[in-house]
């Protein structure tokens, strides 16, 4: 399994700068995202065969994506569970 972390410090700046093809490159099975500075209607990044769980408690929004063939259980509450 292979899981990323990354403070993108803005994932809208981050795109411009050729995130989507870093996503897809790496494969990774779970992608962690802090620091977005997005709302949940703002998100413009929906990449296919990935389950998307916003976290709406922080004001900068992070994003977990889960390849949907790897992932059976909600990530937020495996990971969550106890904040």
């Amino acid at each position: 399994m292979k899981i990323i972390s990354w403070n993108v410090a803005g994932l809208r700046a981050c795109l411009n700068k050729g995130f989507d093809k870093f996503f897809l490159d790496e494969r990774a099975d779970i992608y962690c995202l802090q620091e977005t500075k997005l709302l949940e209607e703002q998100n413009p990044f929906h990449p296919y065969g990935y389950h998307e769980y916003l976290h709406t408690f922080s004001q900068h929004c992070p994003i977990d994506f889960c390849d949907e063939n790897m992932c059976k259980a909600t990530l937020s509450d495996a990971i969550f569970e106890d904040c």
